[in-house]
C-alpha cells in the first residue's frame, strides 16, 4: 500500500474555497510510517504501546494506525485519550468516512467516536462489540458513515484506553461529491444568434463565472463558463469550466436573376445564390442556382463550413398568362376576311393571329375560315366573333375581337351597366373590381353577341 494520497486538488481562491478534483478526498493507508500534514495525533498519559503508525499485518498490509495501550493497571483508563485529527484548509463537503478496524489483544472497554467540527457524528463508534466482553477481533471490521455536510475538522477520539487492548485502524478513506457538473442542453459549439443552456448540479446557491446566480443560464457568447456551487455556510465547490464556441454565420445572401423576374407564360428565369458551402432553396433544391418557370416567392438559405446558415430576402417571380382561342368564321365567295392581326384572306384557311394582351404577353386566335356560295346577304351572327380571357378572372380580362369595329357593354346580373366602350382594336383590356357574374355584350355591324363572365378576386 501507499502513503496518504490527496486526490483532491486544493485551489484557494479565498479561505473557504476548495475545488474538488475527484470523488476521493483523502485515502490514508499509513504505509509511509509518517502522518500526512493534514493529519495530527494527540494523546494523554503514558503508554505501553504508543499511539501512532505501527507495524501491523492484520489488514493485509505492513502498517496501520494504533490508538495505543496505556500503562494504567486498573480504574484509571478514563484519563487516557488519543485523538487522530484531520484538518482541511477550508470547509469541505464530505460525503462519507470509511475505514477498516480491529481491537487487538483483548476487549477491555476502549471505545472511540467521531466528531465533525466538534459535534458528534451520530451513531459513530469504534472498538469491538459488545464492549468489555474480553473477546478481541480476529478479522478486520469495515466501518462506513455517511456525512453529507461541510466539515473543516474531523476527529477520531478513543477514550478509556486500557493496558490490555488496542483499537487499530487502516485504509482510511474520506470522500466528497464530485465537483459540480455543468450539463449543456445541446452541443456547446453553436452558431451566431443561437444559444445553449448550461445547468449546474444541485446546491444551495450558485455563482457563475459571468456573474449570474441561477442554477441554469442561457449562453449566446463564446467563452469558458464555470459555476461555484454553495452547499452551506462557507462551503462551496467550483466546477470544471465548460467552453462555449460561437461560430459566425455566413453573410446574408442576395439572390441575383439572370433576367427579369416578370415574364410571360412559357418563359423562365435563373435565380443564382452567392458562392457558399451548401444551399437550400425554398423549393427544396440544394444547388447554387435554380431555373424558375412558375410564379411564386423564392428564397434560399446558405451554409458555411461551420454548418451555420443565413437566409436570404425573398424574390418574387411573376409569370403572366397567355391565352389561346379558336374562332370559326365564314365569308361569301368573292368577299375578303380580315383576321384579328389585320391579315386578310379570300379563300378558306386556318390562320393563327398573335396579339399582345394583358401585361404584353402574346395570345393566339386560331381562325378557321370557310368560303360559302351566298345567294343573298348573310345576316347570321357568328358567336365566335369574340372571346373573353381569362374566364373566370380575378379582375383583369381581355376581349379578343374578330370584327373590325365593335361596341363593348358589360352589365351585372341586375342589368346595371358597368362598362361601355368603343373599339376598333382586335383586343380590349378591361378591369372589373367587384366579384360577381357579368354579361359581356359585343355589338358589331353583324349584330349583338353575349358571353357570361365570372369575376372572383
Amino acid at each position: 500500500m501507499k502513503k496518504l494520497i490527496i486526490i483532491l486538488v486544493f485551489c484557494f481562491l479565498n479561505k473557504s474555497n476548495v475545488v474538488f478534483g475527484q470523488q476521493i478526498l483523502l485515502s490514508e493507508n499509513f504505509e509511509s510510517g509518517v502522518l500526512n500534514p493534514l493529519i495530527t495525533e494527540h494523546s494523554n498519559g503514558t503508554y505501553n504501546s504508543n499511539p501512532g503508525i505501527q507495524s501491523n499485518t492484520n489488514f493485509g498490509s505492513t502498517m496501520a494506525y494504533g490508538f495505543g495501550r496505556s500503562t494504567c493497571p486498573a480504574n484509571c483508563f478514563s484519563t487516557y485519550t488519543d485523538t487522530l485529527t484531520i484538518t482541511f484548509p477550508s470547509p469541505t463537503f464530505v460525503d462519507s468516512i470509511k475505514w477498516s478496524e480491529m481491537e487487538l489483544l483483548n476487549n477491555w472497554g476502549s471505545q472511540g467516536t467521531i466528531y465533525l467540527d466538534g459535534i458528534l457524528l451520530s451513531g459513530s463508534i469504534m472498538g469491538a462489540l459488545p464492549v468489555n466482553n474480553h473477546i478481541p477481533d480476529n478479522v478486520p471490521r469495515y466501518q462506513a458513515y455517511l456525512v453529507g455536510q461541510c466539515v473543516t475538522i474531523i476527529k477520531f477520539i478513543v477514550v478509556d484506553i486500557t493496558n490490555l487492548s488496542e483499537i487499530t485502524i487502516d485504509d482510511l478513506i474520506i470522500t466528497t461529491s464530485n465537483p459540480p457538473i455543468i450539463a449543456a442542453s445541446s452541443a456547446t459549439t453553436i452558431c451566431q444568434g443561437d444559444s445553449v443552456t448550461l445547468t449546474s448540479s444541485a446546491g444551495s446557491s450558485y455563482v457563475w463565472s459571468n456573474g449570474e446566480s441561477a442554477q441554469a443560464i442561457n449562453v449566446e457568447t463564446a467563452g469558458s463558463y464555470s459555476v461555484t456551487v454553495y452547499y452551506g455556510i462557507g462551503c462551496f465547490a467550483t466546477s470544471v469550466a465548460e467552453t462555449v464556441t460561437v461560430n459566425p454565420n455566413p453573410a446574408t445572401p442576395t439572390i441575383t436573376a439572370s433576367d427579369t423576374t416578370t415574364f410571360c407564360q412559357g418563359g423562365s428565369v435563373t435565380l443564382i445564390a452567392p458562392t457558399s458551402t451548401s444551399y437550400l432553396w425554398s423549393t427544396g433544391a440544394n444547388t447554387q442556382f435554380i431555373n424558375v418557370a412558375a410564379s411564386g416567392i423564392y428564397s434560399i438559405t446558405v451554409y458555411n463550413n461551420f454548418g451555420c446558415s443565413s437566409p436570404s430576402l425573398s424574390t418574387m417571380v411573376t409569370v403572366n398568362p397567355t391565352y389561346t382561342s379558336n374562332v370559326s368564321a365564314s365569308i361569301c365567295q368573292g368577299d375578303t376576311y380580315t383576321f384579328p392581326d389585320g391579315t386578310t384572306a379570300t379563300t378558306a384557311t386556318i390562320y393563327t393571329s398573335h396579339l399582345s394582351t394583358i401585361n404584353s404577353c402574346d395570345s393566339s386566335i386560331v381562325t378557321t375560315l370557310t368560303v360559302e356560295v351566298c345567294s343573298g346577304i348573310n345576316e347570321t351572327i357568328n358567336n365566335n366573333l369574340f372571346s373573353v380571357y381569362p374566364n373566370p378572372t380575378t379582375g383583369q380580362f381581355a376581349i379578343l375581337i374578330a370584327a373590325d369595329t365593335a361596341e363593348i357593354i358589360v352589365t351585372n346580373v341586375l342589368g346595371q351597366q358597368v362598362i361601355k366602350t368603343q373599339t376598333a382594336q382586335k383586343i380590349a383590356n378591361l378591369q372589373l373590381d367587384n366579384n360577381g357574374v357579368y354579361i359581356v355584350y359585343l355589338k358589331t355591324k353583324q349584330g349583338t353577341i353575349t358571353q357570361k363572365l365570372i369575376v372572383n378576386h
